[in-house]
């Protein structure tokens, strides 16, 4: 798997499968440190829309074959293909050219908030930090409360497992006696 990452651009399916690899053979701190680099890239590719990124380098690099393989291209040729590319972006993800988050490497929202989950639950089991599980619990939390709203989601099974990761990592915290702290960092009622 170490060697797949050094053939791919930061691929978020390796980091996740290499993160449950050496959760199993119990390299704890190395998949802690996968987790978080799937879950920092991950987040980084939700900004940027790779998707469309990868599309439009899909066509770089067609344009630069057709190119190479005809020659010049004609200023007409050149006009329609500029038109036709501008079409395709115009229509959306996936629609015209069948893009979609398999035809790159960026994860969809339930591989995203299963991970993270399982990240919360390794990082609070086998490292002892509960503030970070609660962290990544509630960045799983956000991610499925957008994805339900925009309509793209509606997993009753990622929604326990947010829930089970919220609750073993307050519960942690609760157990070291810093829940309190929490509950009033967040503004929330002790009486609840």
């Amino acid at each position: 798997m170490y060697r797949a990452l050094t053939h791919t651009f930061q691929s978020h399916r390796l980091l996740r499968h290499l993160a449950r690899a050496l959760v199993a053979l119990g390299r704890h701190a190395e998949a802690a440190k996968a987790l978080k680099l799937y879950a920092e890239l991950s987040d980084k590719a939700r900004e940027t829309d790779a998707v469309q990124v990868a599309r439009e380098l899909r066509h770089l690099h067609e344009r630069a074959a057709r190119e190479a393989k005809g020659g010049a291209a004609t200023t007409e040729e050149r006009d329609k293909q500029r038109e036709a590319d501008g079409q395709e972006s115009r229509e959306g993800l996936g629609e015209k050219d069948g893009g979609s988050a398999e035809s790159t490497d960026v994860d969809s929202e339930a591989d995203y908030v299963r991970t993270v989950c399982f990240a919360a639950r390794v990082v609070v089991k086998y490292l002892g930090d509960p503030e970070e599980g609660y962290r990544l619990a509630r960045r799983g939390r956000a991610v499925f409360d957008e994805a339900r709203d925009a309509g793209r989601v509606a997993d009753g099974v990622a929604e326990s497992r947010i829930e089970v990761a919220l609750g073993l990592s307050l519960a942690a915290l609760a157990a070291k006696g810093e829940l309190l702290c929490h509950w009033f960092q967040l503004g929330l009622k002790v009486g609840r």
